[in-house]
């Protein structure tokens, strides 16, 4: 049976994640065999903190998937800043991220 292709289209598809075995799954497997394959087959829904959903749009960013508007300015950015750092610094403070 072959494996099949990643591309960017189907990187986060179940089919993919069924298929290859991430760092991530590995450690969660470790946890916990069962929750790991709930979570795998969709039938246990992964939660959604504030680390997860900043670590996702730093990904997307980095990875170029997130594209910045031809407007923005560093001054537009500089606003941007101090909101998302202090987010990330009352989740640091509430224990939500390690």
């Amino acid at each position: 049976m072959a494996l099949p292709t990643v591309t960017k289209e189907n990187y986060f598809s179940q089919e993919i994640q069924m298929a290859y075995l991430s760092a991530s799954q590995f450690k969660a497997f470790d946890q916990c065999e069962a929750g790991a394959l709930a979570q795998l087959r969709g039938e246990f829904p992964q939660m959604e903190t504030t680390a997860l959903l900043v670590g996702s749009y730093v990904d997307a960013v980095f990875a170029e998937a997130l594209v910045l508007p031809e407007k923005c300015t560093a001054a537009a950015h500089e606003s941007y800043l101090p909101p998302v750092q202090e987010s990330a610094h009352s989740a640091l403070r509430a224990g939500e991220m390690s």
